[in-house]
């Protein structure tokens, strides 16, 4: 599942375990950054009409907010079809979302971070 070819990436995603906070993604060759992002608006719950004008319209509607996973990425002789399949397989299902496993897997994932992120996520983790 490397996404090879792709020599730079960049956004925010929705990560399962994170239902109050975006993760920002940042990757520049084989470094690669996952690290606790700023709070989703829906999770403030903030009224929509206080939120940002250049907020996506969809999000104003969506039953999950602004909660989204956005990535650009730059390439030198990637497979872009090989690409998306390898990002494709770490989405959650549309049957797991309606399951609801959004907000059951605290504290799973941010191992894969390694330890300055996991210090980031949680102060009392020692690094």
């Amino acid at each position: 599942g490397r996404l090879d070819g792709v020599i730079r990436s960049r956004g925010c995603a929705w990560v399962a375990d994170r239902q109050t906070e975006s993760v920002t993604w940042s990757q520049v060759g084989n470094q690669m950054d996952l690290l606790p992002g700023e709070p989703w608006l829906a999770a403030k719950q903030l009224p929509v009409s206080q939120w940002p004008a250049d907020m996506p319209g969809w999000t104003r509607a969506a039953p999950h907010g602004d909660r989204r996973t956005e990535v650009g990425m730059v390439g030198m002789d990637a497979d872009p079809a090989a690409v998306r399949r390898a990002l494709r397989r770490a989405l959650v299902t549309r049957a797991e979302l309606e399951q609801g496993v959004w907000g059951k897997h605290e504290g799973r994932y941010w191992w894969l971070l390694g330890a300055s992120a996991m210090a980031s996520a949680n102060p009392a983790t020692p690094q």
